[in-house]
This record gives C-alpha cells, sequence and structure tokens, in this order.
C-alpha cells in the first residue's frame, strides 16, 4: 500500500499500447479535484507485453503530479491489474472505470453520498430503467446485441450457476469501501473479467450493503475492451471453479473450518467403514436426502445453538463446522447415537453431545434452537411443550428452525410415512414415541408457533421425493417496528370487502402505506372510515378504463383504444370525461386522491398517457403517476407493458408529472417472505412496490370476473409476515457484518484455494 493516505483511489486498467491515456487522466483529474471531498490518487496499470517500456515515458510526464501513478504490470489481465491496483492503493474509498470512460463520471458523485451513508458496494447498471445511452444510429444494433448478450448471461450463468440477483454484473464502472475491496480482492481467483462476478459473489455471501445505480452511457464507436470469443472460453473454464467456491463456502468472510461439507460427507464414509450394512445405508441416504445446507444458511453465524433430537449429529456437525463463532450443542435420548455423533465430531472444539430428551428442561439460553423431524414423534400436547422450551430457551432476536412433513402434498407425504417406518423398523431412527405419527398441515404449525409469540414464515425444503417444511420462528425483540422505506402500494381497493379487508389489516399493521382506491368499485365504502383513520396512509386514484358504463371489460377497452375508425377527439373526451367523473366520486366519499395510477395500467397506453399528461386539472392535482418500468416487466408476458410505460414515461414527464422508482414483484416473491424480504432489502428507498392482497377470495361473490384469485390471498399472507422476515434478514445481515469486521483482510480460505482444485 502506497505509504500517504488517501480517501479515493480510481483504479483504471489499461492494455499496452493503449492511446487514450493521457486525455483519460486529465478527464479523471479534473472531475476529481472538483469533486472528491478529501485527498486522491489515480492509479493506472497498464498490462500486458512491453508494459514497462511503455509506462516510463509516461511516469516521467506526470513526475510533478503525485496524485497520478502509472504501474506496469507484465501479465495481461484486467482483473489481474485491478488486484495490483489495489494492492499500490491507499484510499478508504476504492473506485473503478475504464479507460475509455465510456460511463459519465456523475455516477462517482452518487456513489460518494451512497457510501457515506454506510453502502460498501456501488455497481452501475445499464439495465436499469434510468439509465440512458448516447450512441450513433449505426451502432444500434451493436448495443442490441450487446445488450441481449448480457441479459443471457446474468440470467442463465449469474443467476443459474452462482445466485446473484443483479441484473448487471459486468457494468465496468464500480465504488467500494476498502474494507469490502480487501474481501474481494483476496478471493479473487479471475485474471479476467469474470472478477466482476467474484465482487457481487463476495458481496452477497458476506451481507455487505449494495446499491445500484443508473448510469449514462456514452458509446462513440465500436472499440470494446471484450473480445467475446476469447471471454467465451475464459467463462467456460472459470464458472464451474466459482460455483465450486460459492457452494464450498469460499467467498465468505469469516474463515470457514478446513473441513468443508465434503469433509463432512468424507468423514461420514470414513466412520461408516466397518460399521453395521443398515447404519452405514441411512447415515448416507439420510445425508443425501436432506438439505442440510439450505437449513444452514437459515442460522445465526454466531452465538450459541441448540440440536434437539440431533439423531446422529448430521445437522450438528455441519452447523459447527462451517461457522467457529458459534458454539453448538446437540441432544439426543439415544446413548448409542450420541456415541456415533461424537465420533464424528472429531476434534471439533465448538461442539458438543449430550444425553437429553426434546423435552427435558433447557437451563441456558441460545441464539438459535433445531429441531428436524422431530415433532411429529410427539403427541400434541408434547409439541407445544417442546416449542414452549425452545421460546424460553431462546435470547430476543433468536431463531428457531423445525422441519415437519406437509400431510397434505399427496404422495410425497406417503413416501415421507413409508421412510419413517423403514427407518424406525431398522433401528436408524430410535423415538421416545414410535407406536405413531402426530402431523399437522403448515397452516397448523404456524399457528401453534404464533401462539407462543414466535413470528413465523416457512418454505419446502425437501429432496424431490418427499414433502417437508421448514419452519423459521423469529423470537421478537421488545424495540418497535421500524417503518418501512419503500411506498409499499395496495391496488383494488373497493372491488371486495375480502380485498378490503385485506389491506386494512396490512395498513394498520404498518406494511402498506398507500392505497389505491376504484371509484366504482362495488365495496368502496366497505371498511373506508376505519382505512381514512389509520395514520400516515396515503390514498390514491385507481383510475379505470375498463370497468366503465361505456367499457365493460379490457377487451372492450382494446377495441376502443386501437379503433381506427373513432377519432381522438372523441378518446380524448371519453378519457377526460371517465377521470373527472372517478376523482369527483372519490371526493364525494371523504378522499381527496394524492397520486394516480390505473387498474390494467390502462393509463400508459399511447391515447390515455397523452390525454392525462396534459390534463390540466389531474397535473395542478395529483402529486405522482405510477409508471409501471422496472427489469421484471420485459419478461415475455409482461414485454409490450414494458414498451408502452417508456413511452407513457416520457409523456408524463414532459408536462412535469413527478415518477418515483418502481417495483413489480415476481410471482416468487410472493410465496415467501423471506425471498420478499431478500428483493426489498436491495430496492432503493422511496422505491413504489405494487400488490394486491386480500384477506379470502370473495371475489366471486361480489361480482368480478377478474382472473387474480387465489394468488391475492397468498400475496395478503405473505406481506403480513414481512415485518418478522425483515427484522430475521436484518438480524443475520447484522451477524454477518459483525463477523466481517473482526475478520483479518486479505485471509486465505485453507482448503479451497481455486488455483489448486
Amino acid at each position: 500500500m502506497h505509504s500517504e493516505s488517501k480517501l479515493i483511489s480510481l483504479l483504471v486498467p489499461v492494455k499496452a499500447g493503449e492511446t487514450e491515456i493521457e486525455l483519460a487522466l486529465h478527464r479523471l483529474d479534473s472531475f476529481l479535484a472538483t469533486h472528491s471531498p478529501g485527498p486522491y490518487e489515480i492509479i493506472f496499470i497498464v498490462n500486458g507485453h512491453g508494459a514497462e517500456a511503455y509506462v516510463e515515458p509516461l511516469r516521467l510526464h506526470y513526475l510533478n503530479q503525485p496524485q497520478i501513478r502509472i504501474l506496469a504490470l507484465a501479465e495481461p489481465g484486467k482483473g489481474r491489474a485491478l488486484k495490483h491496483g489495489f494492492q499500490a492503493s491507499a484510499g478508504q474509498w476504492i473506485f473503478l472505470t475504464d479507460i475509455d470512460l465510456p460511463y459519465d463520471l456523475s455516477f462517482f458523485i452518487q456513489a460518494i453520498q451512497k457510501l457515506q451513508l454506510g453502502y460498501e458496494f456501488v455497481t452501475g447498471n445499464r439495465r436499469s430503467p434510468d439509465s440512458t445511452f448516447t450512441l450513433p444510429t449505426k451502432l444500434l444494433p451493436l448495443v442490441y446485441k450487446r445488450h441481449r448478450l448480457g441479459i443471457y448471461f446474468n440470467r442463465i450463468i449469474a443467476r443459474t450457476c452462482l445466485g446473484l440477483t443483479s441484473d448487471d454484473t459486468q457494468a465496468g464502472i464500480k465504488a467500494m469501501s476498502r474494507r469490502f475491496a480487501d474481501a474481494a480482492f483476496s478471493r479473487q481467483k479471475s485474471q479476467g473479467f469474470l472478477a466482476d462476478l467474484e465482487f457481487h459473489l463476495v458481496c452477497v455471501q458476506n451481507h455487505f450493503r449494495h446499491v445500484e445505480l443508473p448510469i449514462h452511457f456514452h458509446l462513440r464507436d465500436e472499440k470494446s475492451t471484450v473480445q467475446l470469443s476469447k471471454q467465451f472460453f475464459e467463462t467456460l473454464f472459470l464458472i464451474p471453479r466459482l460455483t465450486l467456491g460459492r457452494w464450498n463456502g469460499f467467498y465468505r468472510l469469516q474463515p470457514r473450518h478446513s473441513m468443508s461439507r465434503l469433509s463432512l460427507w468424507n468423514r461420514i464414509l470414513r466412520f461408516a467403514w466397518g460399521q453395521h450394512a443398515n447404519l452405514v445405508f441411512f447415515l448416507v441416504l439420510r445425508w443425501i436426502l436432506t438439505p442440510y445446507s439450505a437449513m444452514e444458511k437459515r442460522l445465526p453465524r454466531a452465538g450459541k445453538v441448540l440440536d434437539l433430537g440431533c439423531g446422529h449429529g448430521l445437522m450438528t456437525t455441519l452447523v459447527a463446522l462451517l461457522d467457529r463463532n458459534r458454539q453448538v450443542e446437540g441432544w439426543d435420548h439415544d446413548t448409542k447415537r450420541i456415541s456415533i455423533a461424537d465420533k464424528l465430531r472429531g476434534g471439533l472444539g465448538n461442539l458438543t453431545f449430550k444425553q437429553a430428551g426434546v423435552l427435558d428442561p433447557i437451563q441456558e439460553s441460545f441464539r438459535a434452537v433445531i429441531m428436524v423431524d422431530v415433532l411429529h414423534y410427539f403427541r400434541e400436547d408434547e409439541q407445544l411443550q417442546a416449542l414452549g422450551h425452545a421460546w424460553n430457551a431462546l435470547e430476543p432476536g433468536g431463531v428457531l428452525l423445525f422441519r415437519e412433513i406437509n400431510p397434505a402434498a399427496g404422495m410425497k407425504s406417503q413416501w415421507n410415512r413409508i421412510y419413517e417406518k423403514i427407518a424406525t423398523f431398522s433401528g436408524f431412527t430410535k423415538s421416545e414415541n414410535e407406536s405413531q405419527v402426530h402431523l399437522r398441515t403448515p397452516e397448523a404449525w404456524q399457528k401453534l408457533a404464533e401462539g407462543l409469540g414466535f413470528k413465523v414464515f416457512y418454505e419446502k425444503c425437501s429432496s424431490f421425493l418427499f414433502a417437508d417444511i421448514l419452519f423459521i420462528g423469529h423470537k421478537p425483540r421488545t424495540e418497535s417496528q421500524t417503518p418501512l422505506p419503500w411506498r409499499m402500494t395496495a391496488d383494488d381497493w373497493g372491488m371486495s370487502p375480502g380485498i378490503n379487508r385485506g389491506i386494512l389489516a396490512l395498513a394498520q399493521a404498518g406494511i402498506i402505506r398507500r392505497i389505491s382506491a376504484m371509484a366504482d368499485g362495488p365495496a368502496l365504502q366497505d371498511n373506508l372510515a376505519a382505512l381514512k383513520a389509520v395514520d400516515g396512509v396515503e390514498i390514491g386514484l385507481h383510475f379505470s378504463l375498463s370497468n366503465t358504463p361505456a367499457l365493460k371489460s379490457p377487451g372492450d377497452f382494446l377495441k376502443w383504444h386501437f379503433n381506427p375508425f373513432q377519432s381522438n377527439t372523441k378518446k380524448f373526451a371519453l378519457i377526460e370525461m371517465e377521470f373527472e367523473r372517478q376523482w369527483h366520486k372519490l371526493q364525494a366519499s371523504g378522499i381527496d386522491p394524492a397520486y394516480l395510477d390505473s387498474h390494467h395500467h390502462t393509463h400508459v397506453f399511447p391515447k390515455v398517457a397523452t390525454c392525462l399528461a396534459r390534463h390540466a386539472v389531474a397535473r395542478k392535482h395529483f402529486k405522482t403517476i405510477r409508471i409501471p418500468l422496472d427489469n421484471n416487466v420485459w419478461q415475455p408476458r409482461k414485454f409490450i407493458l414494458g414498451l408502452l410505460a417508456l413511452s407513457a414515461r416520457a409523456k408524463y414527464e414532459k408536462h412535469g408529472w413527478n415518477i418515483k422508482p418502481f417495483y413489480y414483484p415476481m410471482g416468487s416473491d410472493l410465496w415467501n417472505p423471506l425471498h420478499l424480504a431478500d428483493r426489498l432489502s436491495h430496492l432503493p428507498a422511496d422505491t413504489e412496490v405494487i400488490f394486491h392482497p386480500s384477506e379470502v377470495n370473495d371475489l366471486a361473490e361480489a361480482g368480478s370476473d377478474d382472473g387474480y384469485r387465489e394468488a391475492r390471498v397468498q400475496e395478503f399472507q405473505s406481506l403480513s409476515r414481512l415485518s418478522a422476515a425483515l427484522t430475521y434478514r436484518r438480524e443475520m445481515d447484522e451477524s454477518a457484518r459483525g463477523l466481517a469486521h473482526r475478520t483479518p483482510a486479505l485471509v486465505r480460505h485453507p482448503q479451497l484455494d481455486l488455483h489448486q482444485q
């Protein structure tokens, strides 16, 4: 590291022979001299054959400008050059960009603000709805081709293989804290462009605060630092290694025990050698069929963990292996199984086993309690007793994990029953109550745990053969709930009484803060007084042109909108008439609508957008308008909506409408509050997120033919548990960040050096 401390180190990798260095240096130096809040340095890393000879005259030229440093590196590669530059840098913040400066440097002004707010990784996103491109028309085919390749790369490779959710992992402009850079470069194995993926892996695996910003991209010619043929082979070679590293925890900051998951598998095989055939068979089968790794990820990264009914200690040993900051204790009533678990434990100092039953009193307090495939062996009153013991033993903010069979899953649940009978008959499972199992539906387990005070959510957790459900219970702390930073909006108030009750309950719980009301909804008045009494709630007009006296369905609207034989004058007159009628109807109900959106997004259709954007009363009265534009609308089913929204945004912005960031949740977000919490945590504050919740499915009784029905009830259930999911995720993040603060920089993983694999 350079001896003199700096606030910012700007790293720029340069191929030997590049002719734009002086121009780029001048622009970067001028920019940082104006905008940097403290001392800075610009480090150009010239890499490739002949780098030293190329660099020497440049060093002499900038000899009197100490803030500019030129490094030479004989070996080529963008990733290698950035790592070399970082090791020579002195900045508290590390900025990265490309030599041709295709990204507008104003990105760094926003990045500085984010870093000051505590974010540690800030990246540009070319696929953000707010990103803009400036380029000659002759380059449109090239840009579109690269855009499609980027989408395929991020969806197929980054998302499927590596579990990354960013739509643009490869943008060449980034900013990061030195702590994050220490972690990222210490684990970097790619010497080329895939180093960007490793940045994101380190960020996700360690819960660093990350934010993506829109960029302005300037493309002047076809020059590119990306050589597709070369990068194709690099991708084929390195992606399997990165995937293996991710799977084995290589990218986690907390140094893992030298025994990985594969090492535990080897332990099982070594122990089983020479043992009874039944035991060997079931240990191996249990390890293969049970997703222990998925369950381990739901636990805190530090603290005391108790595994009740631990059996042969597979889950217990894995939990202790993967984080030395956990002190893990396993209880089981069977002496023989405890003896086997002790042998599997080996020399692990953070793991102990004890002969004790699930219903025995727990004298100590724990950060987490685990019960995997245990409770169904106990009577219903004993199940409640076991959960009560777990509640009493958990610290505030603690986590309860328990896995049970879903009896309503048809043939899969029958396979569970058969497996349990075989395991009990063979002696692999030795329950205290073996005569029968006592199963509950997921909803019944959830209700039972919530009756004790837990905030509970659940997810599927089994191999494809079985029907097991993992329940994650969170013991709340006593502090008040922090208001959500996003503009959580519920649509369709007034469509049915069930929808109104669901929205009202979520508003009273502080989850939903904006409600879009349908003026012609048959249930508009139902619970309206209670809704208006909720503090801090905004009500907007959910404008409808597909359920009016003239246009009774979406089909009628489309025929009318695209009818070439009807003049625009008549169409605009109908739009204005309906808008004013619905607006005044809400006002007559005591609602002064604060914002505008529409049912079926009809306000983004060309004729409607043209009319409403310039409507004097609407522009004066309403604060904001929704434009449903984010990355999810570019999926095949919503692609047309994306094109319409793009066009409509330009029209509304032209007439001065206020448009906020927007997020359209996907189906996977809405079925699991943990998934939804994870997705929301990556969104900028003030983003509008839309939902369509309902307490019950009563649309048929309300006379509606809307096709979105049962999913509304699922949305309501997920949102009801969102606060608990967000709290759980925040505490897991804080646990991971606390460990990261205690982890020395540039720690090497003792076992999984990908160069040696």
